[in-house]
């Protein structure tokens, strides 16, 4: 269906025979799609939502790829946005008119995005190249109060505002964020790899419950895991350790996840990972009062687990 209204992130997607494909599997599934709604999905949105519930807004961070499939299947309206608090907060968000999947909607009126080379800040890339993100508008702030040092640092004379984040700005200019600038990892080969989309991917996994790739110049990706103990139902968490079936298990759904996403790359693939029972939380300092995990912090107070994975 989205394919026929042009919803898509490549715009080659949208060409006259896969319409003509997506007509014909929407035809064919539309009396099974009509009647999963009407019983099945209409019960969770009742129970879930109410009846009241028109649409929802998600910001304040990235929302994983399989929950935006979930509430897609439930035919529930969700429109993501994007900003940060130097933005005020706001400067990009879907509509419902082009609610398109997995990216952060059009630039607001009187408002400016650009991708630029991370290299070479006056290099602005052409559409669907990757690069670091810069936006221009009045909602952006003056500087940072009494500090003219970290200003500069994010703020260009001209008025544009470094984001700190890594994107690529779709054919119809929506934007779609794949990562932050200071977490992407560079491997010994030379690959860059923005982590945090193969992290989302990874939480579809009913064994994770918290994840943190890592690898940088080193010859292969391997991760930290926070599993899911109710999933795996082990009452003694010492026993995942021992476990190495399961360790086996975990890592092969992990490898399933990303090789299925789409423009999988070999050097995506996680060679290893070591597991943790103490999830990242405020109480112990790996995670922000936003809820996002502190990456950087993670990969330092597990070094030494990390750096087990590649002897």
């Amino acid at each position: 269906m989205r394919i026929l209204k042009n919803l898509v992130l490549d715009k080659t997607e949208s060409g006259f025979i896969n319409k003509i494909k997506a007509a014909i599997i929407v035809s064919f599934l539309f009396p099974v799609d009509f009647c999963i709604n009407k019983t099945i999905y209409k019960k969770i949105k009742k129970q879930t939502l109410g009846n009241n519930f028109k649409l929802g807004i998600s910001g304040g961070g990235a929302l994983a790829h399989h929950i935006e499939d979930y509430f897609e299947a439930l035919n529930i309206c969700v429109l993501v946005g994007y900003g940060l608090t130097e933005t005020s907060p706001i400067l990009n968000i879907r509509s419902k008119k082009n609610n398109t999947l997995y990216n952060v909607g059009k630039a607001l009126n009187g408002t400016k995005i650009k991708i630029v080379d991370p290299n070479n800040i006056d290099k602005i890339l052409k559409t669907d190249k990757k690069g670091l993100v810069l936006a221009k508008g009045p909602q952006i702030m003056r500087g940072y109060y009494k500090d003219n040092n970290a200003t500069k640092k994010v703020l260009l004379k001209d008025g544009w505002f470094i984001t700190g984040d890594i994107g690529y700005l779709t054919y119809d200019n929506a934007l779609v964020l794949t990562g932050r600038l200071k977490d992407t990892i560079v491997l010994s080969n030379g690959e860059n790899i923005e982590p945090e989309s193969l992290e989302q991917a990874c939480l579809s996994s009913k064994y994770i419950n918290q994840i943190v790739i890592a690898g940088q110049d080193k010859n292969a990706l391997s991760a930290i895991v926070v599993p899911d103990f109710e999933a795996l139902n082990i009452d003694n968490k010492s026993d995942l350790y021992k476990n190495k079936e399961l360790k086996q298990i975990i890592l092969n759904d992990i490898r399933r996840i990303i090789k299925n996403r789409e423009n999988y790359r070999e050097y995506e693939r996680i060679n290893d990972i070591r597991f943790i029972t103490e999830p990242f939380s405020i109480n112990n300092g790996l995670m922000t009062s936003t809820a996002k995990i502190k990456k950087q912090a993670v990969l330092e107070k597990h070094k030494d687990l990390i750096e087990s994975m590649y002897k």
